[in-house]
């Protein structure tokens, strides 16, 4: 009965560390394959951040791109600006000098017709 009894437990033990070796397989599996979808997600990461490296170096370039655009564009502003004045003080010149010519017209007129 001993024997018996014993092979009976041994058996049993037998059994339960089958059952835990499956359930230490299945947790295995688990583990690889939560692994493998960290791996993956890791490398999706590792796209993603070289994708927005490059975005940001891209809009960068952009950036300065039209900062030296915006500069040109402020130069040239400045530059018609400075060419509108000096246009605008020629055309004062010319007017006080219309006027001069003006009024000598008139006093070459009045001393034709005076006689003198």
């Amino acid at each position: 009965h001993f024997y018996t009894i014993s092979a009976q437990f041994f058996t049993i033990s037998a059994h339960f560390y089958t059952i835990s070796a499956h359930f230490f397989t299945i947790s295995a599996h688990f583990y690889t394959i939560s692994a493998q979808f960290f791996t993956i997600s890791a490398h999706f990461y590792t796209i993603s951040a070289h994708f927005f490296t490059t975005r940001a170096q891209f809009f960068t370039i952009s950036a300065h791109f039209f900062t030296t655009r915006a500069q040109l564009f402020t130069i040239s502003a400045h530059f018609f600006t400075t060419r509108a004045q000096f246009f605008t003080i020629s055309a004062h010149f010319f007017t006080i000098s219309t006027h001069f010519f003006t009024i000598s017209a008139n006093f070459c007129t009045t001393s034709a017709s005076v006689g003198l």
